[in-house]
This record gives C-alpha cells, sequence and structure tokens, in this order.
C-alpha cells in the first residue's frame, strides 16, 4: 500500500510539475523556466519530458545547461529522442519570438 501512495503523489507531483512548465512556456516566461527546470533532478527531467507536449519538450531542452541536456539526453527512450529532433524546426520559431537581448543571454547556455 505504502509504494503506491508514493508513485501517486510522484505523478501528482509530476502532473503539477508539467502544468507549470506548459503555463511558464505559454507566458514566454523563459527565465522563470529556466530556473525552474535547472531546480530538477534528472529522474524528474525525464518523467517531466514524457509528460509535456512535443514542443514544450523541446524549449525545456534547450534552456538546459549543456551538461544536463546531455546527460538527459542520452537517458530518454528512442522514440522522445526522435520526436524532438524532428520537432526543433517548430522549436525554433519561439525562439525567434524573443527580444533579442534575452535571447542573446539564454543562447550562451544553450546545449550544441
Amino acid at each position: 500500500m505504502g509504494n503506491r501512495l508514493i508513485v501517486g503523489c510522484f505523478i501528482n507531483m509530476a502532473d503539477e510539475r508539467a502544468q507549470i512548465v506548459e503555463e511558464l512556456i505559454k507566458q514566454r516566461k523563459l527565465y522563470e523556466l529556466r530556473d525552474y527546470i535547472k531546480s530538477l533532478c534528472l529522474d524528474e527531467l525525464k518523467f517531466l519530458l514524457g509528460n509535456i507536449s512535443p514542443e514544450s519538450r523541446n524549449v525545456v531542452f534547450r534552456l538546459l545547461p549543456k551538461d544536463m541536456a546531455s546527460q538527459l539526453f542520452e537517458s530518454l527512450s528512442e522514440d522522445i529522442k526522435s520526436n524532438m529532433i524532428s520537432k526543433m524546426r517548430e522549436t525554433a520559431k519561439i525562439f525567434q519570438e524573443i527580444d533579442v537581448a534575452d535571447l542573446t543571454e539564454i543562447l550562451d547556455e544553450l546545449p550544441p
């Protein structure tokens, strides 16, 4: 019984995190999003990426520090990796809408 409770709490927290991330992206609050996702551990990020839209997944991934993004990408399923690569063009559109000064600061921390 105790294990089900722990799993249930983890899933509820993941759903809550997914809602937070989706809302921050919708509002284009990328600085806040970057700070939020940097506070999560690798397992939380991996679970999060499986519970948000493909477009949001790529935004989150691009905002991670290079070392974190690399570790995370290696741990993802082949389906998610493939989907992320195919959605990169769409993600680029979101970044084109950001103010140049803000984008410059964000780009300094993007993975290659």
